[in-house]
Order: C-alpha cells, then sequence, then structure tokens
C-alpha cells in the first residue's frame, strides 16, 4: 500500500502532511494535539472530529482502490485460466 499520510494546518498556519498510520490519540485541549506512536506531538488548528474524517476518508480511498485493483486482477486470472483449461478430446 502506498503512503497513508493526511494534511493538516499548524497553529502557525503552516502546513504538515501526517502518517495516518502513526496517530496514536488526539486531544482537544483546548487546541487539538495529535500524538504519534513515535511520542512526537503536534498542535494543530483542525477539531478532532475533522481529523477522524480526515484518517477514515483517506483509508476509505485507499481501501476502495484496493478492492477495485483486487477485482481487476480477479478478473484477469479467471480470464487467463479459462485459456488454459483443458478441452474435449476430439475424435478426429
Amino acid at each position: 500500500m502506498g503512503p497513508v499520510m493526511i494534511k493538516l494546518t499548524r497553529l502557525n498556519k503552516s502546513q504538515i502532511v501526517v502518517n495516518s498510520d502513526l496517530i496514536e490519540t488526539i486531544e482537544d485541549t483546548p487546541d487539538t494535539v495529535i500524538t504519534l506512536t513515535t511520542g512526537e506531538k503536534i498542535v494543530v488548528r483542525e477539531g478532532i472530529d475533522e481529523v477522524i474524517a480526515m484518517v477514515v476518508s483517506f483509508k476509505q480511498r485507499i481501501y476502495s482502490g484496493i478492492d477495485r485493483n483486487e477485482r481487476q486482477r480477479g478478473r484477469k486470472r479467471n480470464t487467463l485460466a479459462k485459456s488454459f483449461e483443458p478441452r474435449a478430446a476430439s475424435d478426429d
């Protein structure tokens, strides 16, 4: 799977891209503080619900792409398998 990043905004309005798989906790204190699995804390302008929605939306896009790719690969496999199916012997 490719990168799993979401774009957020720091309090100073600079943008930061965060690996959503590294988010451990999100706190509302009154600013939104994201703690990563590395222990790093990031304070962002987006609220908790907005960050959660971004992560969910991103993962839905990723997983729907995986499903679509798997279905396409399955169709190719089925077509390939049919081309190698044994044919009935003919009485020549």
